[in-house]
């Protein structure tokens, strides 16, 4: 009973009626092998969870130390999903995680100073290893949805409209839309169970802890003039538009592991709630505000769905009232008092930074070339008569201006997926997700495009079908013997 098998030939004597006697039940024989005789302690995950993190910590001081161990990470996150492709069964678990992962990791590689990796590596590898596994599910004869693939299409002509041909533009442009189709193809009504979909945040939250960890540095070690006057402070030398969306992602997965996590492993819900405060901060500590008020978006829609749990209203808006108070009274004045002001006087301001004024030469654009757009990257000539010369900045305007009406249609397949996601009814909690992976992926688009892998891996992902786990049958009573037992 202790190492909790199940005894056939035990069985097999209790079984023995000699003097009329029941045979033991299923029940009961469940009760002498259930793993819950020996129960596990609660701090040890708990105690894995502090690993995970302090692993990425110390990784991510790696790469940025020795540019090398970047190079070598990556690769081997992409000679592991090789593999994996190998064996079909492993496929189905062990690449959602992993792609989770490399679209993690984006940012962190290409703060490193990588040798050997070029720019868009994260978002090539993710549409590789998923382009690969397609074809495995074709031979399996899996039917996939064609309107990813027509989405992604109606992109495609605006190539023809280009006064040069510029393979950078148009890898910049369109390897964003080219990942968040090949993720809907993939991950559309695939299976994914709750365990599968803790594995994929916690997947999400060790290369954020990484991230964050190397802001804090910085941002500790800064004075409160260098947060004035250099916007990269706060960031710890990464774009701090990037890296504001990538802590608030975090930050979002780790509210959504609270919310999945046992109310009896309270040393874990205080860990995640911990990092939650820290991602948070360390976002709107980048003074970079869109990837802040993103996650906040994000965790308000989750909340929306969680409060029509009679079960989770109490547990939701205590967490909630808990991460609020120390944003408020803790939080908050530490960080506004190392940035000298700057931080408050930030989030009160509603200047867009120009967005406002490249959404408008976007729309020029496409009043000028309504049909195909003006092509992927061209339109920056456009913001110049406005603004600045730049690159497009919200996705939706983007898709109007360099690629006219068909960018129009893509836009409605797009709308076209959040409805029908949203006529979908899982559980409580898996509604919870999917509504929170889908508006974060939306409102990132709306401040940063499609820069990083991530908004278009989340919007496929929450496409998939969240399923609960199939009950094991239970074992076979053992068979009657009118044999008596050997005495000795």
């Amino acid at each position: 009973a202790r190492r909790g098998r199940y005894d056939e030939r035990a069985m097999s004597v209790l079984s023995t009626d000699t003097r009329g006697a029941q045979p033991p039940t299923w029940s009961r024989a469940r009760a002498v092998h259930s793993p819950l005789v020996r129960p596990r302690r609660r701090t040890a995950l708990a105690l894995r969870l502090t690993q995970w993190l302090a692993l990425h910590v110390a990784l991510a001081f790696a790469m940025r130390a020795f540019g090398w161990v970047a190079t070598v990470h990556a690769l081997g996150c992409l000679a592991a999903g090789l593999m994996l492709l190998r064996r079909p069964r492993a496929v189905r678990g062990a690449m959602p995680v992993l792609i989770v992962y490399i679209a993690a990791c984006e940012l962190l590689w290409r703060g490193s100073a990588a040798p050997l990796l070029f720019y868009e590596f994260g978002k090539y590898s993710i549409i590789l290893l998923l382009g690969l596994a397609l074809l495995q599910d074709r031979r399996q004869q899996r039917r996939l949805d064609p309107l990813p693939a027509l989405y992604f299409a109606l992109l495609t002509p605006s190539i023809l409209v280009m006064p040069i041909f510029d393979r950078q533009a148009i890898a910049f442009n369109l390897s964003g839309p080219l990942v968040l189709a090949v993720a809907m193809l993939y991950f559309r009504r695939r299976p994914i169970e709750p365990p599968q979909v803790r594995r994929i945040l916690l997947a999400v939250l060790g290369p954020c802890a990484g991230l964050a960890a190397l802001a804090t540095f910085t941002s500790l070690n800064a004075t409160a003039e260098q947060f004035y006057q250099h916007g990269k402070v706060g960031s710890g030398g990464f774009p701090p538009n990037q890296m504001s969306s990538m802590l608030g992602l975090g930050a979002l997965a780790a509210f959504l592991l609270i919310v999945r996590t046992s109310r009896r492993a309270r040393i874990t819900q205080l860990l995640l709630l911990a990092v939650l405060v820290w991602l948070l901060g360390q976002s709107a500590l980048t003074l970079s505000r869109g990837g802040f008020w993103t996650a906040v978006a994000g965790g308000l829609a989750a909340t929306f769905f969680l409060l029509q749990q009679r079960d989770a209203r109490s547990m939701v808006a205590l967490r909630l009232a808990l991460v609020a108070a120390l944003g408020a009274l803790l939080v908050y004045p530490f960080i506004d008092g190392l940035t000298g002001g700057t931080l408050g006087q930030r989030f009160q301001s509603f200047d867009t930074t120009g967005r406002a004024d490249i959404m408008r030469g976007d729309l020029l654009a496409f009043e000028e070339q309504p049909l195909l757009g003006v092509g992927p990257g061209q339109a920056s000539v456009y913001h110049a008569r406005v603004f600045r010369e730049s690159s497009a900045h919200t996705e939706y305007t983007r898709l109007l201006a360099e690629h006219g009406l068909f960018g129009a249609a893509a836009l409605l397949l797009l709308l076209s997926f959040c409805v029908r996601r949203a006529l979908q009814r899982p559980t409580v909690v898996d509604q919870a997700t999917v509504a929170a992976l889908t508006v974060w992926s939306l409102l990132f688009m709306v401040h940063a495009a499609m820069r990083l892998a991530a908004p278009g891996l989340a919007f496929g992902l929450a496409a998939a079908r969240l399923v609960q786990p199939r009950p094991s049958s239970p074992p076979a009573p053992a068979p009657r013997s009118n044999a008596r037992p050997s005495a000795r």
